[in-house]
């Protein structure tokens, strides 16, 4: 495993844009040193970063509209999607009601389109937004500006702004405030839009358009019924709806709400979630219990970087008993090295991508000289080809 955390500076080739919160504009500037380069090390990901944007010109406008069933509300501009692990009853000749069946995504729930085509329109965005900042080829910024304006914007095509009908189970409930994890990527949205607006062809209206999208969506999660739960709930759950209330608030200028979010985050998500050995034991208990370790973390891990923001420090939060963010990681590490063998139930193989950045960052937030070596012990592959090379730790 390759440590990426060495220091090295180089302005990008990309206009300039407003500050990012979810990417470091400190990484974003030493991957780009080489990346223009022929010769150099992360040549190989700019030019794969840019074949993918090549491919997303080609991705129609995608519309939460574009389906056939309709949420309970019956109207088609509602999002609407299924709960992944509940499955139709064998038992029960019309399957009804659905039963729970932990790690295991049921084909039934990919048959509504809405989140397959939210996850398409990020990743289209994703490609399109940062090919943009590296290159500065208005072509993708043009076509993200297409995509952003039919899901958010067109008044024919655009996505009410709420998720009362995400996560339904047929037979239980028209929807469920877990379903808001379906937007768990919303920080990272967020930055892409920010990205765009360096381009001259997305307008005031534009940018007024969808920041009123976004606070009409935080005034949702804030006094509805399923915001107000998913607000309350204690594992991976909680610590998402923490990112998705702060990095809306940071785009919308309201430093005052990401500020008190993340003052509460320490006692209200790590002490609760966070054993004194690093452990997370509600994340433990599921059936891809590494899969939910890395997965609130990174929700721990990315409220922290927002934190930064507002002068909040979660890296470095301990509670009672001395955990934080860094003995959650640091937990984890004699598994991922080998040294000791996974003994909670995980029933997908396991991957340590996003680990590793994690550990990455952590060297970097903590100038730790000793994590490389113990990063380069984690035995997967770093592809430095992959276009994640270029924005990710």
């Amino acid at each position: 495993m390759i440590c990426l955390c060495l220091p090295g500076l180089m302005l990008l080739c990309s206009p300039a844009a407003a500050e990012l919160y979810y990417y470091s504009d400190f990484l974003l500037e030493m991957r780009g040193r080489d990346c223009r380069s022929e010769d150099g090390a992360l040549y190989p990901a700019l030019q794969n970063l840019l074949a993918r944007a090549e491919q997303e010109l080609q991705q129609e406008p995608l519309s939460v509209v574009n389906k056939e069933q309709l949420p309970a509300s019956g109207d088609p501009h509602d999002y609407l999607s299924y709960a992944p692990y509940w499955w139709p009853d064998p038992d029960k000749p019309d399957g009804l009601p659905w039963i729970n069946r932990d790690g295991e995504v049921s084909p039934q729930s990919r048959a509504l389109p809405d989140a397959g085509n939210k996850s398409r329109l990020f990743s289209a965005l994703r490609q399109l937004c940062l090919a943009w900042h590296f290159s500065g080829d208005e072509r993708y910024a043009g076509h993200a500006a297409v995509l952003l304006r039919a899901w958010f914007l067109d008044e024919e095509t655009r996505m009410n702004p709420n998720l009362e009908h995400a996560q339904a189970i047929p037979g239980r409930r028209d929807g469920s405030g877990f379903g808001i994890i379906d937007w768990s990527q919303t920080a990272e949205l967020l930055d892409h839009i920010t990205m765009l607006e360096s381009w001259e062809g997305w307008t005031m209206e534009d940018r007024e358009g969808i920041r009123q999208w976004f606070r009409e969506f935080r005034d949702w999660l804030l006094t509805s019924d399923k915001g107000r739960a998913e607000a309350a709930t204690f594992n991976n759950h909680g610590t998402w709806y923490d990112t998705l209330i702060v990095s809306i608030s940071l785009f919308l200028d309201d430093e005052e709400t990401a500020r008190r979010v993340c003052n509460a985050a320490g006692e209200k998500r790590f002490a609760p979630q966070i054993a004194a050995d690093g452990s997370q034991p509600l994340e433990l208990r599921r059936t891809k219990s590494w899969d939910y370790s890395i997965y609130n973390l990174w929700a721990m891990v990315v409220l922290a970087r927002l934190a930064q923001h507002v002068d909040v420090d979660l890296w470095h939060y301990r509670d009672d008993e001395g955990a934080g963010i860094r003995e959650a990681l640091l937990f984890l590490l004699p598994y991922a090295q080998g040294e000791k063998e996974w003994q909670w139930k995980q029933i997908k193989q396991i991957h340590y991508d996003r680990y590793t950045s994690m550990l990455n960052e952590l060297a970097y937030v903590d100038a730790d000289e000793s994590l490389p070596s113990e990063i380069a012990r984690i035995p997967e592959e770093y592809d430095l080809s992959a276009p994640q090379a270029l924005y990710q730790w």
